[in-house]
């Protein structure tokens, strides 16, 4: 196709001497509808330059138009002084629609502008080709060119196109400059056409030749077009970064515009007598340039406010996550001292559903405000998101990042004033320093941002306070991300049945204080862990409810628990299965479905199911607790409340819970033989808890003598070393076996006990 391009633009330039000009505009035309189609096929290939595609099809389709009525009409009218007349101003006219659709093409070849149409880049051209004819103008009159001398119709001929070509050649370098596309061998060969196309034109001008001038614009658009067609197989480059931003380039050419126009209007006099319609197009120039630099600083201002909350937090007013880390690496590249303080607030969850998020609102809103004016003048405080604030301190004032920490946790321990009322909120932050931990390696802000992050999470785990980063903590803090990372494979949708047989149920018996007889059983996860072996809960079960992770650990518990069952009912055993439920299950919405389908699922029945509450769980939300206990109790399942004593719980609570048992924390146990007062304890909840009709089970009993003293003080049940360490399920059940060869008491019967 690029052969037979050059071939028709050849038989262009040289078709009237051999006879065969009417034949070489018909196929260009055939040519320019060939790309027409062409380039809307190119349109629809993929996203990102169709808007691009469309408007050089609409040009290569009104260049076939030119160049067929310009034939027509040569051979309708005849060779007459009327026909080449006519048949000049038609095609001059439909070929600079065409120049449109190809300015508009170029222009939307940026990479890095938006899809919407601007109105300032029809500004830009417009004021451009007004200039470039007062130029074209003065020079012609200042050098007394032959020019002069030629038709009004032939001078807007070559003065139209030529203005055409240079504004598109100016459209195509700025294109190349903002898009960072200069590289691109698609913007490259359309700028030499056009650049080229230009030069021969003015030059031809100048050389008083309107007859090669008229011909070799054919030859221009033609090739023009072809150049376009060659592009749509080339894919487009990757642009570059640019060493003038998007709002400089587009000022500086408008001012070029104005000084351009000022320039014509100034030297107009000089050259002779003033010419009208020089003057009037060159006032035209400046004042639409100054338009558009009127329109440019408008849009400066709102883009300089759009990048100001671009990296401001909208609820509180302060620094984002986008402007800290902008901060950051600032700091790391100038080489600056700096501290980094996260500040991750306690129980803000809790606020959020006790009171709602606008409750929640109030509170970021106060601390933010409370930081700002806590913290050095030059302090960056930004909000990372949810509960967590951040504060960037760089040069001397990182010296005092633990003085500044220290008063960070004061204000956040200070309660809130709330349309709730009054809330206590608490905070953990960590702190790291970039002069004593950041080495010489990998991302410097981001490496700091990770590390106040983990000492932030140890300050956490230890029930909030200051925490600065050390190695020790920071290799935990990999652990526990790598340990996160496979507990979340492990409950998505690509693990398989058999990855989540990794989550192991373990089994510790609850035996009757009087008798001896194993009455229940509490189902206690492990982790299988392929690379670090068996797991106890205390190495994963905080990353779990961390992170989200506890209902999918709990329904995985509940699975294979109330499965095992199958296998006691086997042998004629019905134990009561105790499975604990954590804050996060227990206000989760699919709760009860999904207890109610593994219920159904297992054929267990539901009054052997016993579900554990811990005392502190329940007063994170009483109200909410309450109502899902009671929709439990009517599904005749069990609730126990686990670690009793430890949760400073009412007694109000107590009485209007409809649990069936109480689990006496190990704290109690372990003290019961030295400490009288903790006997009396004891002895005291024995008694309330019977009056109200729940039965006792003391955990955490390792001895024979700690168990004979809670047997006097009239604990029902029993649970601890004494009698068994937590086993796998076919473990305990030769256990069970052995140790109880009579069947287990039922239900009904283990209740009376």
């Amino acid at each position: 196709m690029t052969l037979v391009a050059v071939g028709i633009c050849a038989a262009l330039l040289f078709g009237e001497s051999v006879g065969i000009g009417l034949l070489a505009r018909l196929a260009a035309a055939g040519l320019s509808f060939y790309w027409a189609w062409m380039f809307e096929r190119r349109a629809s290939l993929g996203p990102g330059e169709e808007e691009s595609w469309h408007a050089f099809s609409r040009a290569a389709a009104w260049v076939g138009v030119a160049l067929l009525a310009k034939a027509v009409v040569e051979q309708l009218i005849g060779a007459g002084e009327l026909g080449p007349a006519w048949a000049g101003i038609g095609f001059g006219a439909v070929s600079l629609i065409s120049w449109s659709y190809l300015f508009r093409g170029i222009i939307h070849w940026n990479p890095l502008r938006l899809d919407e149409s601007d109105l300032g880049d029809w500004l830009n051209g417009m004021c451009g080709a007004l200039a470039g004819v007062a130029v074209f103008d003065l020079v012609i009159r200042a050098t007394n060119t032959p020019m002069a001398a030629w038709s009004a119709r032939q001078e807007a001929f070559w003065l139209g196109h030529s203005v055409a070509l240079l504004v598109l050649f100016g459209a195509a370098v700025t294109v190349a400059n903002l898009g960072g596309v200069a590289h691109d061998p698609r913007v490259i060969a359309i700028t030499v056409v056009l650049g080229g196309g230009m030069c021969l034109q003015v030059a031809l001008g100048f050389l008083d030749r309107p007859d090669l001038a008229r011909t070799t614009i054919l030859v221009v658009w033609v090739a023009a077009v072809a150049v376009v067609g060659a592009c749509a197989h080339v894919p487009p480059a990757t642009p570059r970064p640019r060493l003038t931003s998007t709002s400089q380039s587009p000022v500086i050419g408008a001012l070029v515009v104005i000084g351009v126009g000022a320039a014509v209007l100034a030297l107009d006099s000089f050259v002779g007598e003033t010419h009208v319609a020089t003057t009037g197009v060159a006032a035209v120039a400046v004042v639409g340039g100054g338009v558009r630099v009127v329109q440019l600083v408008v849009s400066l201002g709102q883009l300089g406010q759009s990048q100001l909350e671009a990296r401001t937090d909208e609820l509180t007013g302060i620094a984002n996550r986008r402007a800290l880390g902008a901060a950051l690496a600032n700091a790391a590249s100038d080489e600056r001292d700096a501290a980094l303080l996260i500040v991750d607030l306690d129980r803000f969850k809790e606020i959020n559903d006790h009171h709602g998020h606008s409750v929640g609102d109030e509170v970021l809103r106060t601390m933010a405000g409370r930081l700002r004016s806590t913290l050095p003048a030059d302090a960056l405080l930004g909000r990372l998101g949810g509960d967590e604030f951040a504060v960037l301190l760089l040069g001397a004032a990182a010296a005092d990042a633990p003085d500044i920490a220290g008063a960070v946790l004061g204000i956040c321990t200070d309660p809130v004033d709330t349309s709730a009322g009054q809330i206590s909120v608490g905070a953990s932050v960590g702190v790291a320093a970039s002069a004593v931990t950041i080495e010489h390696s990998g991302d410097h802000g981001v490496d700091l941002m990770r590390r106040a992050d983990t000492a932030m999470y140890v300050a956490k785990r230890s029930g909030g306070g200051v925490a600065f980063f050390d190695e020790e903590a920071d290799l935990e803090a990999r652990r526990e991300r790598d340990l996160l990372d496979e507990l979340r494979w492990l409950f998505g949708p690509e693990a398989s049945p058999a990855d989540r047989d990794q989550i192991l149920v373990h089994f510790q018996p609850q035996l009757s204080a009087r008798t001896g007889d194993v009455v229940g059983v509490e189902a206690l996860v492990r982790w299988r862990h392929p690379r670090l072996g068996v797991l106890f809960p205390d190495a994963f079960l905080d990353l779990v409810e961390r992170h989200g992770l506890m209902f999918e650990l709990t329904r995985t518990v509940l699975h294979n628990a109330v499965r095992e069952t199958r296998n006691w009912a086997a042998l004629g055993r019905w134990p009561r299965l105790a499975v604990n439920l954590s804050a996060s299950s227990l206000s989760d919405p699919d709760l009860l479905a999904m207890v109610d389908r593994e219920v159904a699922e297992s054929g267990i029945e539901p009054s052997q199911l016993t579900l554990e509450i811990t005392e502190t769980t329940l007063m994170i939300d009483p109200e909410g607790a309450l109502e899902v206990m009671r929709q439990l109790a009517a599904r005749h399942i069990a609730i126990s409340i686990d670690d009793y004593g430890t949760g400073y719980s009412s007694l109000a609570y107590l009485n209007d819970l409809p649990a069936k048992e109480l689990k006496l924390d190990r704290s109690f146990t372990s003290r019961v033989l030295h400490d009288q007062r903790t006997a009396s304890i004891i002895a005291g909840t024995v008694d309330i808890a019977h009056g109200l009709g729940l039965r006792i089970i003391a955990e955490g009993v390792e001895d024979e003598a700690t168990l004979v003293v809670l047997r006097k003080l009239g604990c029902d049940e029993t649970q601890g070393y004494l009698h068994a360490r937590p086993m796998p399920a076919d473990y305990f059940l030769w256990w069970l076996a052995k140790f109880s060869p009579a069947p287990v008491a039922s239900a009904d019967a283990r209740v009376a006990t």
